[in-house]
């Protein structure tokens, strides 16, 4: 919907492994079309990647958000409850910064190859 409205910005690139950059980002680029409101922990710890963001989204699923080479994103569906499995409950996804082809901004999903 951002890159359909025109408010898709890209996430800043200087600015990688900076959690207070990448909310400001995600607040304006991606927040905004989420249904209802977004709960965020700036300094969450967790085993997935250090320095995360965790985001809960009204329907008490998890986002945990970490920014460095690409921006990887989990999305946990069913929250805190179990069985807390990859391709069960949780699935992981990419966001690409810009490719050579300047196809920026796309979501991949978990082994995808960028060509």
């Amino acid at each position: 919907m951002s890159k359909a409205e025109g408010t898709w910005t890209q996430p800043p690139t200087d600015k990688r492994y900076d959690n207070d950059v990448l909310i400001e980002w995600m607040e304006k680029a991606l927040f905004p079309y989420f249904n209802g409101g977004v709960e965020v922990e700036k300094d969450h710890n967790n085993t997935i990647f250090a320095n995360t963001i965790r985001v809960r989204l009204k329907d008490g699923s998890w986002l945990y958000v970490n920014n460095n080479n690409l921006i990887h994103i989990f999305y946990d569906i069913n929250g805190d409850k179990k069985p807390n499995k990859g391709g069960v409950d949780i699935f992981y996804f990419f966001l690409d910064y810009e490719d050579k082809y300047k196809r920026g901004g796309n979501f991949y999903p978990s082994g995808y190859i960028i060509q």
